[in-house]
């Protein structure tokens, strides 16, 4: 069955794999979380469109916002949005590389018209509304950044603002972001 990514995400497990990264993510996800023998995506996919098994699709790239590269998949005939880790639901969000960019993102996302179910990658699927629980959450964290010193406040000071959500764990990224700064 073919794997396919970006070149960029191609490169990006390439480079996790020869690094050993991808292992040591066992200590964190247990043995059944990582795959035994990690292997390299074909880097072949790009925003376009297709037709699989008589459904629409599209596809759009995004670059740095959560991660390097990510990809929203739309199927148009169904109102349905496949957000990936750009959205989460009721969850924290992880630090990202660029969140001004993230937020921009996001806001041109959420005036899409016609898709009414949002699947996140994190949290249950969800509707329309859960964008700007995103975009609130991601300019909180960019306001801590500016005026914070350590990773540790800005944990605490998002989980105060945000208690009901999920993904404690989370939170513990925002140490290496700082230590990546």
């Amino acid at each position: 069955m073919p794997f396919v990514s970006t070149p960029v995400v191609a490169q990006g497990v390439a480079d996790a794999i020869a690094a050993g990264t991808v292992q040591n993510l066992v200590g964190l996800f247990g043995e059944d979380g990582v795959p035994k023998a990690p292997r390299v995506p074909e880097g072949t996919l790009t925003g376009a469109s297709a037709t699989l098994g008589g459904v629409a699709f599209e596809f759009d790239v995004f670059d740095n916002a959560e991660a390097p590269q990510q990809l929203v998949i739309k199927l148009p005939e169904a109102g349905v949005i496949i957000i990936q880790d750009l959205l989460y639901n009721n969850a924290r969000f992880y630090p990202g590389a660029d969140r001004t960019n993230w937020i921009t993102i996001l806001d041109g996302l959420r005036k899409l018209e016609g898709y009414n179910t949002v699947l996140v990658g994190h949290g249950a699927p969800t509707t329309r509304g859960e964008f700007d629980h995103g975009i609130e959450y991601l300019t909180y964290a960019n306001e801590l950044v500016a005026k914070t010193n350590t990773a540790e406040d800005i944990s605490s000071r998002l989980a105060a603002r945000f208690p009901s959500y999920g993904g404690t764990l989370l939170l513990s990224f925002w140490a290496q972001f700082f230590l990546a700064k």
